[in-house]
């Protein structure tokens, strides 16, 4: 079978596409999630388990005020990208006000990677 310009071109912005990913993985700037609540593990630390897709991580509630209940949608965020620090409940979703705002700010997340993308 011959290859066609078409090939090619989709060959190299596959490749492109894969090292855009590698470098946004590696990047060093926060990243907000949305996760699921699987249960309060501490109520006075206000540390909650939260579950993204197949991985479960602890996350601690920003508002002490708040008690989320298990299947709550909630925003994670992720100091400079790196899962292995400490991770903060932001807002849930579903709210009026702080949720607003925060899924504003997920929206915007999404659009500015969009964005590096096309940069990279």
């Amino acid at each position: 079978m011959q290859n066609t310009y078409m090939d090619y071109a989709q060959g190299t912005c596959d490749a492109i596409e894969i090292l855009v990913n590698s470098a946004l993985s590696k990047a060093k700037f926060d990243r907000t999630i949305q996760a699921s609540i699987v249960e309060c593990i501490d109520e006075e630390k206000n540390i909650y388990k939260v579950r993204q897709q197949d991985a479960t991580y602890n996350a601690t509630a920003a508002n002490p005020g708040i008690i989320y209940k298990p299947g709550t949608t909630v925003y994670i965020l992720i100091p400079e990208n790196d899962y292995s620090k400490e991770k903060k409940i932001i807002a849930s979703i579903g709210d009026i006000g702080v949720n607003k705002l925060a899924k504003e700010i997920a929206e915007l997340n999404e659009r500015l990677t969009k964005i590096e993308q096309e940069l990279f």
